[in-house]
């Protein structure tokens, strides 16, 4: 992770870690950015996120937000 975050930092982005994310943010179908639990929002160009692609795009996109090819892929992965 240090390695990661070094190479965000040099480029000026911002790592934020230890906080919970309640929705990933789209606009005209790409991520602009985050709202956090505590109501604050996060804009950004890129946006890292880890986990299962479930909870991913289901829970923190919206599958009302996601092309029915994507909702495919993911439900026959899973």
């Amino acid at each position: 992770m240090n390695a990661v975050r070094g190479v965000i930092e040099q480029h000026g982005g911002q790592v934020v870690t230890a906080t919970v994310v309640k929705r990933i943010l789209i606009k005209d179908g790409s991520a602009t950015g985050v709202e956090l639990a505590d109501g604050r929002v996060e804009h950004a160009d890129v946006i890292l996120a880890s986990g299962g692609m479930k909870e991913l795009f289901y829970d923190l996109v919206g599958k009302e937000k996601l092309p029915l090819e994507l909702i495919n892929q993911i439900d026959s992965n899973a």
